[in-house]
Parts: C-alpha cells; structure tokens; sequence
C-alpha cells in the first residue's frame, strides 16, 4: 500500500490501481551533475474529495494564497521509506504533478544563488576591540583544522592595492603612514599579524588581512542549506580537512574610533563567508568540488543525511550481499564504454604568474590522460605557486608562502577612493576562480628557525596540484575515470523486502548472483522501485557498476617528481666616468651608471622538505620567464616597441644545483651629469631599467 502524509499526519487518498515507481541514483558515471531527488507523476481525486482537500490546505481553491506544493512522507507498509515534495495542479477535478523524492522546495532555486547571497551570515572572530585583534588572529591560526571555519596565513600579492592609492586618498584623509603591502596578512618577527592601527600614536595603515575559509566547512554549509547533515569519509580525513579556499578580499581591520562604519561593510570583528569566496553558484561550486576530488554525493532522505565520499570511501564500505534475493528475470549485461579522457587542472587566468608571457592568455599545464583521451574534462579547482623570498623586515631571512598577482578587493570604507573597493551594490570588483591551498597550521619555519602560519601546495602526502607524483591524479582522481570508462553495467530484477529495498543507498557495494550462478561484485549506480508493496516485498531494478581488475590498466610510468627553487644572489655596481672638459663644456661630462646583477642558480630536490637533492637521470627542461620595466621618464625608452615587455626561456638542468646564468642584469641606469663654465649642474636620465625572472610551472617539477 502506498501511503503519502503530509506534516500534519493526514493521509493523501489514492485510486486502488495508482502505481507508483520510485529511482535513486548515485551518477556514478557522471562528471557534471549533483545527483538527487527525482519526480514522478502523481494523480489524486480533489473535487469532491473532502479528505484530499484537507490534505493539500485548500491551497487548489482559487482564492488560496498559499503554493499548490507541500512536504510530505512516502510510507511503505507502515514505514518512512522517503522523504518527497509533492508538486500538482487542479486539472479536470483532480489533483494531477509529481512527487519528487530527496528534495526540498527550495532545492532548485538554492542550487542556482550566487555563494555570497546564500553564505551571508558573518563569522564572529572573537575580537571585542581592535588592540585584541592581533593576538585573537594568531589565536585562530594556531586552531586545528575543523575547530573554525576560517584562517590566516600570509600570502604575497603586490597587486593587491594599486600603485595610485596614498595616505591622502583614505577617506577621510588621516596624517599618517600608509604602505602599499605586497603580503596579506602580514606577521612580524615573531609571528604576530600586523593589522591597520589607526588609533596608535604612529599608525601606519595599508596592512589588509584576508580570512581563509575552509573548503569543508564551506560544502558542508551549503549542504546544510539544502536540508542534509554531510557525512562520509572525504571530510572525515585531516588532509581534506586543512584545504583552505583562496580569496583576495580584504575583511575591515583598521580602528577607525569614533567614525560609524558605511552601511556596506562589515565591522573588523566579523568575516562574512560569501565575500571571501568565488563568484559561483551554489551549484557550480558544489560540482567543482565533486569532479576535482572524485567525490560521490549520496543523499539518504530518511536520515537527512549527505554522504560524501572518495572512490576509495565506497571500495572500503562493507558489501551488502544480495546473492540470496528471488530473481525475477536473467541479468542484463552491457559493454563498458571505454571512453578516453583528457583532464585538465584550472589555471587562474587573473593572476599575472599565471599568463603566457607573449599571448597573455592563461598558461596550460599537462594534461593527464585515459584512453585516446578524446573527451576534455576541464576541471574547476587549482591553486596557486608557491615562493620562497626575503621575510619582509628582513634582510636576508627567507621564508616559503604561496604567492599570487592579482587585484584584490577592500571593504572599509577607509578606502572608499580605491580602485579596489566594493562597488555600490556592495559586490567585489575582481574575483577569482576556485583555489585551493592546505594549511598546516603555525608550522612554516623561516631560514633562522622562527615559526609562521604556513599554507602550501605540496603538504606531506597528496599535493593540492593534479599533475605529479603525489598530485590528485595519481592519488585517487585517476581511478575514478578509470571506472567510469571501463565499468561494464549489469541490471537485475529482485524481489525485495520493503525494509532492505529502503535501506540500499545509491553508491553502496553490492555482492550479487546471475540466475546463472555467477557471482560478482560492483557498485550501485540506481535502484527502482515499484509500489506499492505485495506481502511486504517489493520489485527492485537494480544498475550495477562493475568494478574493474585492480592495476586494469596499470598506472602509467611516471618520471620522479622533482621540487625546483630558483636562487638569486645579486651584487651592485657603480661607476662614474667623467669624460675630457671640451669648449662647450668645460666641467666635463659625467656619466654615472648603476649595475644590479644575480647569479642565478637551480635547486633540485627529491621532496618538498629540501632534505635530499633529486638525482636527475636525464635532462630537466625548466621554464622561466623574465620581465622588463623601464622608466618612462628615461629618455631611451622612447625608442623601445614596448615599454615593459616579457619574454620566455626554457632552460635544461642536468644537475641538482646548477648556476644557469651568472650575470643576469636584474637593474640598470644611466645618468649623464653636465657641468657648465658658471658651475651648475644639469641631468638627463637615459635609461632606467628593472628585470625580473621567475620560474613558471612545467612538465615534471612542482615549484618551491
């Protein structure tokens, strides 16, 4: 029998003869979509039918204001088997739509908002003034990873604010110091974050502090909001558990006492989550994550319950047997479709690291392959490089952060003159894509042994790039597509009882037995169910996905990967020629000019701790790439085709350390000084010139 309740326990009446056939599934095959609730059409006697009117609250009357659609409970033989949203119109006196299961009413408009309009609850930090932030700030960096949903870490970005913005452009204008960060969140000498400290007696502003959240409190949230507890074993793991999401909008940090902050913005004390996160839909955000880390999202509706899990999560679930069930007809059997991928990590085309140097247009980093690799995946998650460099306050300390050259966003109206401030709907002006980074927590040392907060994307285990040795490729993702290509389907008919019918979730271990007596193993991809019931038993359609051969195909060879630092040891020159007095000018020409040059050496290492030099059995091709900026002011300049421009090299290593270029010209000038017969002195810059080199990510090296 099926019984439909509504919350307030009354029981829709149904035609003896109305079937019913529920379906859940598990998109086990699928790479794009959020598998859940699924509709099914649904009639019912209304006109005439007292009971049924009650049910549905009169909403079928034409003077009802109330919606034609309600929550309800699918009961079979006295007991929950889902929870479902019946959805109908008055058609003909009857009541005539569909009964969808695993949803919410609010499922489908939830799932295509914007993050900042459904994460919009601030987080309190726990600060009460601002001379508390600081120490409050490393407080909650040194938390474990799940016990807040946020962090702090330092992260270079000399583009955050733009070159324009001075002290007399804060708003209102304040006598005090302001200097352009090249890091968010900034931490002294012993850690401490360094945060605007407007009312000190030598305030110094500029310094932006940028809240992390992490990546699974963030889905867990969003499944929250679609009426689920997550579960499962992919958040249940510390790895997954320190992936922070990167963001470059800055929280409001400064004192500002006694000026009432704008309608706007938020107080210091607060992080709202949706304006430190990427511009994506709840949707686009939930799939991304899926398709990055090979999750399945398996949604229990009796429970309420939202099980996440990795292809290995559901290899390591016990089996549920079904070799015992009556078998209604002979198995169906279909050939795996042996589909062959092309999968891609994404590149963060706003981030100037990140661009080709002669097109300007994102760089593409290897593809990893399945097959003849003729269907493209381009994934939605990638992170950002990492670099090691001078602490800041230091002269020769070095420290590793990752690193990033994009535009940022602020939020205090302190800076309501920046080129970086909210725009008057209070939405960000740049955003950026999904990356990801993991926290370690305060464990960063620099090169004199002291502690920092440390975000990388080479943890110990497996790294947050796809590519490598310990990438997500290789450490799960890659088996995934591996199953999706090579899984044949077997579909079978059971008979079972009600209880174990409804207890089977999408996505679980299934042993089973052909009529034929053979036995075998996979995944449950969808079950079908007919109602209603007959002596407690219900017809089943089973889809299973048969797991292939462990090592079919075996993992292809993969050359060691090596970790690469670039060392730049520079040294500076100055000469000053001064030429023979002639008659037009009898003090002499003076010419000063300024040399900085590096040495450029190549560090190759086995991991990413720097314990071991990698030994190199055959020729690593680097990539590099130099940038030029010259002076607009300095007279040659007018002579160049372009005034800036940047150019790309690759460069092979044989060795573990190896100088690539020992007179590398990091700047240059030229100063013609000219003495007259009355003793004044005038000057003509003639160049002035500034380069830069860094290495960009290539084929088996990971950048330190």
């Amino acid at each position: 029998m099926i019984d439909i309740r509504n919350q307030a326990g009354d029981r829709l009446l149904l035609d003896d003869d109305e079937p019913l056939t529920l379906e859940q599934a598990a998109g086990l095959m699928d790479t794009d979509t959020l598998p859940g609730g699924f509709s099914y059409p649904i009639s019912f006697p209304l006109d005439g039918c007292p009971p049924n009117a009650k049910f549905v609250g009169q909403s079928h009357r034409p003077s009802a204001s109330s919606a034609m659609e309600l929550p309800v409970r699918l009961l079979v033989d006295g007991g929950l088997y889902r929870n479902a949203t019946l959805s109908y119109k008055l058609d003909n006196g009857r009541g005539s739509g569909t009964l969808r299961l695993d949803y919410s009413a609010s499922t489908d408009e939830l799932a295509g908002k914007k993050l900042v309009e459904v994460l919009n609850q601030p987080v309190y930090l726990g600060a009460m003034n601002p001379n508390q932030l600081p120490a409050r700030l490393g407080e909650i960096a040194r938390m474990p990873p799940g016990s807040f949903p946020l962090t702090f870490f330092p992260l270079r970005n000399e583009a955050f604010m733009e070159e324009a913005f001075t002290a007399a452009s804060l708003v209102p204008p304040v006598a005090t110091a302001y200097e352009r960060a090249t890091m968010v969140n900034e931490v002294d000498s012993t850690g401490t974050f360094l945060t605007d400290n407007l009312g000190t007696s030598a305030p110094i502003m500029g310094r932006q502090l940028v809240p992390f959240f992490y990546l699974t409190w963030v889905t867990a949230r969003l499944i929250e909001q679609l009426g689920y507890r997550m579960a499962g074993g992919w958040a249940a793991q510390e790895a997954n558990q320190r992936l922070v999401v990167i963001n470059m909008t800055a929280m409001r940090s400064s004192g500002r006492s006694g000026i009432a902050p704008a309608a706007n913005e938020l107080s210091e004390y607060w992080a709202k989550p949706g304006l430190h996160l990427p511009d994506m839909t709840v949707a686009e955000f939930l799939k991304a994550v899926r398709e990055r880390y090979g999750l399945f999202f398996r949604w229990d509706s009796a429970g309420r319950v939202c099980y996440v899990d990795r292809f290995a999560d559901l290899l390591a679930h016990p089996v549920v047997d079904l070799r015992g069930a009556l078998q209604l007809e002979k198995a169906s059997i279909t050939d795996a479709t042996r589909t062959g991928y092309s999968v891609s990590e994404y590149v963060e085309a706003g981030d100037e690291l990140r661009r080709n140097a002669s097109t300007r247009e994102a760089i593409t980093l290897p593809v990893q392959q399945i097959g003849d690799g003729k269907t493209p995946v381009k994934l939605r998650v990638g992170t950002t490089q990492m670099i090691r460099e001078i602490r800041p306050g230091s002269m020769a300390t070095t420290w590793d952060v990752p690193i990033i050259k994009t535009p940022g966003n602020v939020t205090d109206s302190l800076y309501a003159n920046s080129e970086r401030y909210l725009n008057a709907d209070g939405s960000r002006k740049n955003t950026l894509g999904l990356l990801i980074l993991s926290y370690q927590g305060v464990t960063g040392r620099d090169s004199l042994g002291r502690f920092y907060p440390l975000a990388t994307a080479f943890p110990p285990g497996e790294s947050v790039t796809l590519a490598g040795r310990a990438g997500g490729w290789l450490s799960g993702l890659r088996n995934v597509f591996l199953f999706r290509s090579l899984a044949r389907t077997v579909i079978q008919a059971l008979l079972l009882p009600v209880a174990q019918a409804s207890g089977l979730l999408a996505g679980q271990r299934l042993h089973l037995r052909t009529l034929n007596g053979e036995e075998y193993t996979g995944l449950l991809d969808t079950i079908q169910t007919e109602l209603p019931a007959h002596a407690g038993q219900v017809r089943s359609r089973l889809t299973v996905r048969l797991l292939p051969p462990t090592g079919t195909p075996p993992a292809p060879a993969v050359r060691p990967l090596v970790y690469v630092e670039l060392e730049q040891i520079t040294r500076d020159r100055l000469e000053a020629k001064v030429p023979y007095p002639t008659a037009q000018y009898p003090k002499g020409l003076t010419a000063d000019t300024y040399h900085r040059w590096a040495t450029l050496t190549v560090r190759v290492w086995a991991d990413s701790g720097r314990s071991a030099p990698a030994t190199l059995s055959d020729e690593l091709v680097l990539t590099l790439r130099v940038r030029e900026t010259n002076d607009p002011a300095a007279q040659g300049t007018i002579t160049l085709a372009a005034a800036n421009p940047e150019s790309s090299m690759s460069v092979p290593v044989t060795q573990a350390v190896q100088v690539i270029d020992a007179n590398f010209e990091q700047a240059f000038s030229l100063v013609i000084y000219v003495g007259t017969a009355t003793g004044t002195t005038s000057s003509a810059t003639v160049w002035n010139r500034k380069r830069t080199i860094q290495l960009d990510p290539g084929e088996g090296y990971i950048l330190l």
